[in-house]
């Protein structure tokens, strides 16, 4: 971890990733646990539009009361579980980010272990500290940006061209050329 901050040469978003990913490789179970959840999640989270719509439609076209209080029984419903599954793989993936800081910060006071004694005369105990806090900062913003933003975004962003390319193919190609752009 010191030697990429001691080096020249930037630091790509690879670079990142690559060393994020070996972390990940350690709790592989607990990686596919909140990627599973939060794939279900973002799916339940494009059909609840769908719901909602069945349910407004049932009671805009004055349909009997048992299919209106079916239509938002599935509405009410898939938003609970919705939310139920988002929670469940917080919940995890802290768990998952927790362990993952503790092998980053044992890994750093290895690495400063073994590291002869002139290097700790020209280098301020707190300077390391404030290095490796900053590191461990930047490590949890990019796994959250990553695992918990892009991840499910992404699905989201799939699941609804999926959905618009069945119902509306134009305005599905419409927004594809949109998502292209931006």
């Amino acid at each position: 971890m010191l030697k990429a901050a001691t080096s020249r040469k930037p630091v790509t978003f690879f670079d990142v990733l690559r060393y994020a990913a070996g972390y990940w490789r350690r709790q592989p179970r607990k990686l596919a646990v909140v990627l599973t959840l939060l794939a279900t999640a973002a799916l339940l989270e494009t059909y609840l539009p769908t719901a909602l719509s069945n349910f407004l439609g049932a009671i805009r076209q004055e349909r009997p009361h048992d299919e209106i209080i079916f239509a938002l029984s599935i509405f009410l419903g898939g938003y609970f579980i919705h939310v139920l599954i988002q929670s469940a793989a917080y919940l995890i993936y802290n768990v998952f980010e927790t362990h993952i800081f503790k092998q980053v910060l044992d890994d750093s006071f290895s690495y400063l272990y073994h590291l002869p004694e002139r290097f700790f005369v020209n280098t301020f105990a707190g300077s390391l500290i404030s290095k490796i806090s900053r590191a461990r900062q930047k490590i949890e913003t990019f796994e959250d940006r990553i695992l918990l933003s892009m991840f499910s975004t992404s699905l989201i962003l799939i699941g609804t061209m999926g959905f618009l390319a069945l119902r509306f193919p134009m305005l599905a190609l419409i927004m594809l050329g949109y998502l292209i752009f931006l």
